[in-house]
């Protein structure tokens, strides 16, 4: 049986850090494999999204924000996220109404862009 565990968030009916069983790889895409939805229905998924075997995948376990809430003029905040594995991840979140006077629409943005609409 080949199980391959979810790495990646997606609008796939999948869950990251969930282990699927793969069902076949699609004969007209090789990058693609069929696995069971979180719906229960079979679906093609692209491979990528998934690394080989049941893996502990890093979650967030804890969120510390560094920086005044009570600052509605501030444009951003900084973040710090404490994973599961013990890994320390530092993010910078625009508010919404600071990301809206950007020069570059929103879909440029790099990877790893938060939009926040409340606080």
């Amino acid at each position: 049986m080949d199980i391959r565990t979810c790495i990646e968030e997606s609008f796939y009916a999948v869950t990251y850090g969930r282990s699927y069983e793969v069902f076949g790889t699609n004969p007209r895409n090789p990058h693609q494999i069929r696995v069971k939805s979180d719906r229960g229905r079979k679906i093609w998924i692209p491979a990528s999204y998934f690394a080989d075997g049941e893996i502990s995948v890093p979650m967030i376990e804890n969120v510390i924000i560094t920086d005044d809430l009570t600052d509605h003029q501030q444009s951003a905040i900084e973040v710090d996220l404490l994973l599961t594995s013990g890994e320390w991840r530092w993010c910078f979140l625009r508010r919404r109404q600071a990301s809206c006077s950007l020069a570059t629409p929103l879909m440029t943005a790099p990877r790893g862009s938060i939009m926040i609409r409340r606080i």
